[in-house]
C-alpha cells in the first residue's frame, strides 16, 4: 500500500537507508534543495561520491544510534 504524504523539511536533515539507484535518485533530489543528507548502507554506488552538496556516507548497516 502506498500512502502519499507531504512533509515540511525546512529544519530537518535527511537520512536515507540504502545505497542503490532509488537511494541515489532520492539523494540527488534532496541535495537540490540544500538538505543535509546522510546515506547509510554497506554497499554504495560509486556515483554517490560524485555528488556535490552536504552529503555524509556511512558504510555500515543501519543502527539505532543514527
Amino acid at each position: 500500500m502506498l500512502y502519499p504524504i507531504n512533509l515540511k523539511l525546512d529544519e530537518l536533515d535527511v537520512v536515507i537507508i540504502g545505497g542503490g539507484e532509488v537511494a541515489y535518485r532520492k539523494c540527488k533530489n534532496f541535495l537540490e534543495f540544500n538538505k543535509n543528507v546522510t546515506i547509510v548502507s554497506k554497499q554504495i554506488l560509486n556515483k554517490f561520491y560524485d555528488l556535490k552538496g552536504n552529503i555524509k556516507i556511512i558504510k555500515d548497516d543501519y543502527k539505532e544510534y543514527i
